[in-house]
């Protein structure tokens, strides 16, 4: 079995925990001095990185002329106010300090906390950045299907949610170090601004929650968007017991994410390339129809399945998906008819997305069928588990 690749979702989750165990542990774990630098360390970590993402999420409004901004819609908006929050947070405690999470003499638990969550966002937005590139003129490119995903409306709204949680939490840790009378300067100042921190961090929580009020986002946006992957290519999937559904279907996963980035990849190869090959169109069209077929099977499979499980919407869902796969297998053989009477300079060689479109059809084949057994030459004969 292959391992999984790591996802967003295993990020934030990690820094949601670091986030609210420091808040477990600051009750009486502060002490003046030193400790309350440290939290005001690790403060100044989390905003300084929660910034960075609003940042990237206010991009392009940051670019409209100021008559056109009276313009943007709730959530543009809360992208602005939010990030104007940050900003302000972080003026207020990230001035002029070099945090160093590694750092021995961190001694307060609340601040390691802080700092572990800061790390673990930092990596979280070096995954979602990881499926773009910059071109030469400053533009953005995609770099995968998932570049689409993440710069999504839904996707967009569901990061800015997550960043206001999580700097509302970040602003939780903070009234633990009451601003008490000092002769220290320097400790009287730095709790003074911790206090302002604390206000700024809790404020793009309201922008959102106004934002959502004003047009609620799709239930599924979050799940989406801890769904994606780092842009890599995963291994090649190879289950070890070919008759577990479970194992069978992880392979069919795998199989189509390498699918997917082989044709990202073929879509901006040059014209000499042996990837402009007809065998490779032909042998991507057949083995197409056939995951199409495969992908009409297992929906029909299901809707019957759920047919008597009084879970009509369901049924509708999966019968409607069917459908879909079917017109695509249509499709699919039109084109491989078509390719019989196109001619390349380049003959008899396999780019990498007919193999591994290829390989798509194999473990959908094997899903379908549920059967270890079942090969490309076995083809539609093959008995149904369930019939």
């Amino acid at each position: 079995m292959t391992s999984p690749r790591p996802t967003f979702g295993d990020f934030l989750g990690k820094a949601y925990r670091e986030l609210s165990a420091a808040a477990a542990a600051q009750p009486g774990s502060v002490t003046p001095g030193r400790d309350v630098e440290d939290l005001a360390d690790g403060v100044a970590h989390v905003t300084v990185v929660l910034r960075r993402y609003t940042a990237d999420l206010t991009r392009t409004i940051g670019q409209l002329p100021d008559r056109q901004l009276i313009r943007v819609g709730p959530w543009d908006r809360a992208s602005i106010q939010a990030h104007d929050a940050l900003t302000s947070a972080t003026d207020a405690i990230a001035r002029g300090r070099r945090f160093n999470p590694r750092a021995d003499h961190i001694t307060s638990q609340p601040a390691r906390h802080l700092h572990a969550a800061a790390t673990s966002l930092a990596a979280g937005r070096d995954l979602l950045q990881g499926h773009f590139s910059t071109e030469p003129t400053g533009a953005r490119r995609y770099e995968s299907t998932w570049s689409l995903a993440i710069t999504s409306p839904s996707a967009s709204r569901a990061l800015l949610a997550e960043l206001a949680t999580l700097a509302l939490q970040t602003s939780v840790v903070i009234p633990a170090v009451s601003p008490s009378a000092t002769s220290d300067r320097r400790l009287h100042d730095t709790r003074m601004r911790l206090s302002t921190a604390r206000y700024w961090l809790a404020q793009p929580d309201a922008s959102v929650y106004a934002a959502e009020r004003a047009a609620p986002t799709a239930s599924d946006a979050r799940q989406v968007l801890r769904a994606v992957p780092a842009n890599v290519l995963p291994a090649r999937s190879a289950p070890e017991n070919g008759d577990r559904v479970s194992e069978l279907l992880e392979a069919v996963v795998t199989a189509a994410e390498r699918a997917r980035h082989a044709a990202w990849a073929a879509a901006r190869v040059e014209p000499s390339s042996t990837a402009i090959s007809v065998t490779s169109w032909q042998r991507i069209a057949a083995v197409s129809t056939a995951t199409s077929h495969h992908c009409h099977l297992l929906y029909t499979t299901l809707a019957d399945r759920v047919a008597d499980a009084d879970r009509g919407e369901l049924r509708a869902d999966l019968l409607r998906a069917a459908e879909q796969a079917s017109r695509a297998r249509e499709v699919w053989l039109d084109s491989a008819r078509e390719f019989e009477e196109i001619t390349t300079e380049i003959r008899g060689h396999l780019a990498p997305s007919a193999l591994e479109a290829a390989n798509l059809a194999l473990w959908t084949g094997r899903l379908a069928y549920v059967s270890s057994d079942w090969n490309l030459s076995s083809g539609p004969s093959h008995p149904l588990p369930f019939s």
